[in-house]
């Protein structure tokens, strides 16, 4: 009777984990519960991004998220850890703690959390963490004053697409305004006393000749620093250390002179952004 029952004992672990790598993780049953989980993370967050850290086991993984925390500053963030039960994750996991203000929303334990790491983890059931990254708790940020100068047919909401790039911009000016055939320059000047970043978005339409946006830095207007992003149907970020020229004159220049399909221009409000955890060295190198 006793051999019996260590027998059960020593079976029990090593059946319940083939049980759950057939019946949950190769059946596709785990990956629907990840994303049902996700959903309520996002529901409960909205207007907030994944940030995924596949790996965070060097310092390089943890320059990579980093670099990915500074896209679209603005945006609230979900930082989404996966931890191998290893102690490297573990060293790294502290220092990215002390760095940002992160708030624990969820883990998934994984279906092998009581085992020494292995491949069971790497290649199937890591423990996932999820953290909450609050942008306003991070960077210190104030929109330019909106005395935009505007010729043609530029207008407030004028873009073909009516949306936002994120929950803190509140307006957006657009050469569209109800026709293809509209064009026309806006302008904004101001100065910086200040080290900061300009942080605006810009949007296009489908064909993107004889659209210009970008910087004046010289007092000519004459666009001496080019926006050059993807922006087709889409908001990008446009961001420019303005650091180089305190104290000068600096506009920011939309122009559209197509008349043709497609040919319009989108621009958000333009904010200055300051003093941020996400652009200072987390390691020493």
């Amino acid at each position: 009777m006793t051999g019996l029952l260590l027998l059960s004992l020593t079976l029990h672990t090593p059946f319940i984990h083939s049980y759950n790598l057939v019946f949950s993780l190769m059946s596709g049953k785990a990956q629907l519960d990840l994303t049902k989980f996700e959903e309520k993370i996002l529901n409960a967050y909205p207007d907030s991004q994944i940030i995924t850290a596949d790996y965070l086991m060097s310092n390089q993984q943890l320059d990579d998220l980093q670099k990915q925390l500074q896209i679209n500053p603005l945006s609230n963030k979900i930082v989404k850890i996966f931890d191998f039960n290893d102690e490297y994750t573990s060293f790294y996991l502290k220092i990215l703690k002390s760095k940002l203000e992160l708030k624990e929303i969820g883990t998934i334990e994984g279906f092998f959390s009581d085992v020494v790491t292995s491949t069971l983890h790497t290649y199937h059931s890591p423990i996932l963490h999820y953290y909450f990254f609050s942008s306003s708790s991070d960077i210190k940020f104030k929109p330019i004053k909106n005395d935009w100068i505007i010729s043609g047919s530029w207008a407030l909401d004028g873009g073909y697409l009516q949306t936002k790039p994120n929950s803190k911009t509140t307006y957006t000016y657009g050469s569209w305004n109800g026709s293809d055939q509209n064009t026309g320059t806006i302008k904004l000047s101001f100065k910086v006393t200040e080290p900061a970043r300009l942080l605006m978005y810009v949007m296009t339409g489908p064909d993107k000749t004889n659209q210009q946006t970008g910087l004046d830095v010289n007092n000519d207007d004459i666009i001496d620093i080019p926006f050059t992003g993807d922006s087709v149907h889409t908001w990008s970020e446009f961001i420019v250390d303005l650091t180089p020229y305190l104290n000068h004159d600096i506009s920011i220049i939309s122009i559209d002179r197509g008349q043709e399909w497609g040919q319009w221009s989108a621009i958000s409000e333009p904010f200055l952004l300051f003093d941020s955890n996400t652009l200072k060295p987390w390691i020493n190198k």
